[in-house]
């Protein structure tokens, strides 16, 4: 995120964080996030089962996130922004997802299958 501790401690902060990461949703950016959500092939065998579980209802959904979606792949921070005011944020979980997503590949805790930089096999040769 770039932020100091003490910023982030601010609550003021971190909503227009979560405000800002919110808005992408409708944007080029958040569209072909989404857009790349469903067409890549992940490695469900490997790699972390939270977001996979978060990639695999976003997908079983059509990208139409309820109040039940899982919720495992995000911080406390996340867990109660996505909830703010007692109203569910959808658009903002499918940026968090998109995120952790997009993270998850490039620290290699999310596997694309097919993929000679992303796959399993490529990263753990026999």
């Amino acid at each position: 995120m770039g932020t100091s501790n003490s910023e982030w401690d601010d609550p003021l902060y971190r909503e227009t964080y979560y405000k800002h990461l919110e808005s992408q949703f409708d944007t080029e950016s958040g569209r072909a996030a989404t857009m790349i959500m469903n067409v890549l092939s992940i490695d469900e065998n490997h790699g972390d089962k939270n977001i996979i579980t978060g990639i695999k209802y976003f997908r079983e959904k059509g990208g139409v996130i309820e109040s039940d979606a899982p919720t495992a792949f995000l911080n406390d921070d996340e867990k109660d922004a996505v909830t703010y005011g007692g109203d569910f944020r959808p658009r903002l979980y499918v940026m968090l997802l998109a995120q952790k997503w997009t993270a998850g590949i490039e620290n290699k805790t999310i596997f694309v299958k097919n993929s000679n930089s992303y796959s399993w096999e490529a990263n753990h040769p026999s």
